[in-house]
């Protein structure tokens, strides 16, 4: 099964950032009417209305770089799912942990694995997983993260 930014956790971030987009332009408007001035610049307004969703879609391009394929006791380390970065078995787990910007970490005897992008509900799930296949993981999770 593969782990990483899912479709269905980015179409929810796209949505987010629609909304502000939106939300950004409403005010725009809204803002120009109380003036009295009108929409005077509207390259910028239609800027804000493609701009901010196109945040999202430069952020996700980042977050979806690194994904996690586990078969079996084995787990591998894929950049773009097509280069093998990492292979190692569940054994090999020392540590998971969170990691900054909704990474995953996983500190194994062979290297470490940082997954991006990864949403709540799968990082749960695959930490469930991980500690179901190696119940020494839970022991080292309150080693400070830093180390």
């Amino acid at each position: 099964m593969w782990y990483g930014l899912t479709k269905k956790a980015f179409l929810g971030g796209l949505l987010i950032f629609c909304v502000i987009a939106i939300l950004a332009c409403v005010a725009t408007v809204v803002a120009s009417i109380l003036k009295g001035t009108g929409l005077r610049h509207w390259e910028g307004f239609i800027m804000l209305l493609v701009g901010i969703p196109g945040i999202w879609v430069a952020l996700a391009a980042i977050l979806s770089i690194t994904w996690l394929k586990i078969e079996g006791n084995e787990l591998s380390w894929y950049l773009w799912k097509r280069f093998l970065l990492l292979r190692c078995s569940t054994e090999d787990i020392l540590w998971v942990g969170g990691g900054s910007f909704s990474a995953l970490v996983i500190r194994t005897r062979k290297g470490t694995i940082r997954l991006f992008g990864i949403h709540a509900g799968d990082r749960y799930l695959l930490t469930d997983r991980l500690r179901t296949a190696n119940p020494d993981i839970e022991r080292s999770e309150m080693r400070d993260s830093s180390a």
